[in-house]
């Protein structure tokens, strides 16, 4: 909870690959284990946003669930 790990969402690209989307302050606090079973699901994403989550409070999900 305290790096935004329980903020990740499963997305599909434009041509229907499974995405895993985080940001890398949670993909950097997984485990490699952690990391392995996620890409099992699809691909994993990231996108360095930390000065929006110290900050705004929120974290990738947040601001993509806004605009799904």
């Amino acid at each position: 909870m305290n790096h935004f790990c329980g903020n990740i969402l499963e997305l599909h690209s434009i041509d229907g690959q499974p995405l895993i989307v985080m940001s890398e302050q949670a993909y950097k606090t997984f485990t490699k284990e952690q990391k392995d079973q996620l890409s099992l699901f699809g691909k994993i994403v990231t996108a360095p946003i930390y000065t929006i989550e110290r900050l705004g409070g929120g974290s990738l999900r947040c601001m993509i669930a806004e605009i799904f």
